[in-house]
């Protein structure tokens, strides 16, 4: 199997799934949506602007936004890492 054919598999398996649901389901991914658009939009003003669009002024400020970036994005790693390792560990 090609690339282009996993690809295009993943893609229609997607939309296939993500199409299916409860009202409730799809009021709450449009919920998650929104929350995700809005959160970009900031982002974009605070990468315009810069970081003092964020309103710190001290060093301390900066620095809790630098730990829990760094937290955050870590944290992500992590989870990302053992659910590979979670999928690896699958036979199929």
């Amino acid at each position: 199997m090609g690339a282009f054919e996993v690809f295009k598999s993943l893609v229609v398996d997607s939309l296939d799934t993500i199409t299916k649901g409860s009202k409730t389901y799809h009021l709450w991914m449009g919920f998650l949506t929104l929350v995700m658009l809005i959160g970009m939009y900031c982002y974009s003003i605070q990468l315009e602007e810069g970081l003092s669009a964020t309103g710190m002024s001290d060093r301390v400020s900066w620095g809790l936004y630098i730990s829990n970036f760094t937290f955050f994005s870590r944290s992500c790693r992590g989870c990302r890492n053992v659910g590979n390792a979670y999928l690896r560990s699958k036979r199929y």
